[in-house]
C-alpha cells in the first residue's frame, strides 16, 4: 500500500457486530495496527517503523493467524509441518506438550497474530527486539479461549467499511491511496474480481513514475514521490527542475556569501569592511 494519510482503514474481516469474530488492519497515528477478536476480548498487534508508513511511499505487511490445537509440529519423517518461525514461536512461548513418541505439541487453546511491515526479519523482531532497542518492525499479540478458530462470515473489505456503530472497535472508516498485491494463504487476490466497488479505481496515479521524462535538468536526480517529484540539483544549479543557474558571489565582506539566482542579487551586511565604498556611503548618508 502508498498513502499519505496518517489514519486510515487498510482491511476489515467479518462481521459488523462486535459481539463476533473479526479482524482490522489499520494505519493509527502514521503506524499500522492490527485489532482482532474471536467473540470474546479484543487484541491489538503494534509493530513500530521509524518515520511511520504515511510517507506516500510503498510500504507491505504481513499478517500470520494461526491456532496452537497441540497438532504435531513435524511429519512422520521429522520434517517441520510449518515454517520454522512459527514452530519456534509454538515451542518457544510455552512449555511444549510432550506425547507418547516424544514428539512435541504446540500448547492449545491459544491463537497468536504477528503482524510485520516491510522487509522483516520476524523472528529476529519478536525475539530480540526489545534487548536490540530499534528492531521493531514485527509485533504478536495472543488470546485465550475456547473457540479454536477465527469465524470470519461476512465479506472482506479493502480501505472502507459501511457505517457502524461508534462504540465499535474500529477507528477509521476509509482510505485513500494505493493497493496491490493482495494475497491470502500464499494465494494471489484478483483486486478486479470484487463484488461492489465504492469510490476506488484501476491503477494507481499518485505513484505514477513522475520521473520518466527527464524532467530534472542539468544532472539533476529525480525522485518520484506522490503525486509529485523532486530534483537533487547539482552545485551551482536550483530550482524545482534544477533549471536556474546559482552563481556565488563574494561581497565586500569576505565573511559572508551570498547566492545570486539569475545574476541578480541582494546583498545585506551587517559588518561593512572599515575604508570599504559600502561604508562610504552608509557613512554619507546613502
Amino acid at each position: 500500500f502508498a498513502t499519505r494519510e496518517r489514519n486510515a482503514l487498510l482491511l476489515y474481516n467479518g462481521r459488523f457486530n462486535e459481539k463476533h469474530d473479526f479482524i482490522a488492519l489499520e494505519i493509527i497515528d502514521d503506524q499500522i495496527q492490527l485489532t482482532f477478536s474471536g467473540g470474546e476480548t479484543k487484541t491489538t498487534v503494534s509493530p513500530y517503523i521509524p518515520g511511520g508508513v504515511s510517507d506516500g511511499q510503498w510500504h507491505s505487511v504481513q499478517l500470520h493467524y494461526y491456532n496452537k490445537e497441540g497438532g504435531s509440529l513435524v511429519d512422520s519423517s521429522g520434517g517441520l509441518r510449518v515454517p520454522l518461525y512459527t514452530a519456534w514461536l509454538e515451542l518457544d512461548q510455552k512449555e511444549p506438550n510432550i506425547g507418547r513418541l516424544g514428539i512435541p505439541h504446540g500448547p492449545s487453546a491459544e491463537k497468536v497474530a504477528v503482524v510485520a511491515v516491510d522487509d522483516c526479519d520476524i523472528s529476529l523482531a519478536i525475539r530480540f527486539g526489545k534487548e536490540i532497542g530499534n528492531y521493531s518492525c514485527a509485533a504478536q499479540g495472543t488470546q485465550t479461549g475456547q473457540k479454536k478458530s477465527l469465524d470470519l462470515t461476512g465479506p472482506l473489505l479493502l480501505g472502507g467499511v459501511p457505517n457502524l456503530p461508534e462504540d465499535f472497535p474500529v477507528r477509521n472508516r476509509n482510505f485513500v491511496g494505493c493497493m496491490r498485491n493482495l494475497t491470502i494463504d500464499s494465494k494471489s487476490i484478483d483486486m478486479a474480481s470484487y463484488i461492489a466497488n465504492n469510490g476506488t479505481a484501476a491503477g494507481c496515479p499518485a505513484k505514477k513514475n513522475f520521473c520518466a521524462n527527464d524532467v530534472c535538468l542539468n544532472g539533476g536526480v529525480c525522485v518520484s514521490k506522490w503525486n509529485t517529484y523532486s530534483c537533487g540539483c547539482p552545485t551551482g544549479f536550483g530550482g524545482k527542475n534544477c533549471e536556474q543557474a546559482v552563481y556565488r558571489q563574494e561581497a565586500e565582506y569576505p565573511a559572508r556569501t551570498h547566492a545570486c539566482m539569475e545574476r541578480t542579487c541582494k546583498l545585506y551586511a551587517e559588518r561593512p569592511l572599515a575604508g570599504s565604498r559600502t561604508q562610504d556611503l552608509l557613512a554619507a548618508g546613502q
